[in-house]
This record gives C-alpha cells, structure tokens and sequence, in this order.
C-alpha cells in the first residue's frame, strides 16, 4: 500500500491514513507515522490524540527515549475494513 498512499492521501483523513500505516507495520516510532501517513509534522498530534482517545492505538515506551505507535485490538478490527475500503477504491478505473 505504501506505493499507492496516493489514493489514500485523497479519499481518507489523516486518522484513517495513520491507522491504514499502522495496518503495514504495527509498532513504529511517531516520526515514521508521520512520514508513513504523509501528515506534516504540524498537523499529526490532534488525530493521533484522537486515535487513542476512541481506543484504537496506544503509545508505548521502546526504550529510555524511544515510543512507538501501536494498533489496540479494537483497532486491528478497524484496521481489517478500512483495508478492505482501499482495495475497493484503488481498484475503480477513474470514469474518462
């Protein structure tokens, strides 16, 4: 999905774009979130705060200075649709 995030950049938010990277690779630092979900590093802290008041990912710590972003089990559920949303969508021919 990585090398098509351009379908999601466009149809979904930010929440749904850092929930579809953590999807991929489950357990990443904020900074590869950020990066991964193509969020600005601005904009990032109200959806992932967000993100974790609704209960669908957790910071936990990965070290003494390191965190890491991780899908709660509510989240894993959340994550399977919204997989399959983006297949639907990436597969739709744009009409000409």
């Amino acid at each position: 999905m990585r090398k098509n995030l351009g379908i999601a950049e466009e149809f979904f938010s930010s929440h749904e774009r850092m929930l579809l990277t953590l999807c991929q690779e489950d357990g990443i630092s904020i900074r590869e979130l950020i990066a991964r979900s193509k969020i600005s590093s601005s904009a990032y802290r109200s959806p992932l705060d967000f993100l974790i008041k609704i209960g669908l990912v957790k910071i936990e710590k990965a070290g003494e200075r390191k965190m890491t972003v991780k899908l709660t089990n509510n989240g894993r559920e959340v994550c399977r649709k919204l997989q399959e949303l983006y297949e639907i969508l990436r597969s739709l021919k744009p009409a000409v």
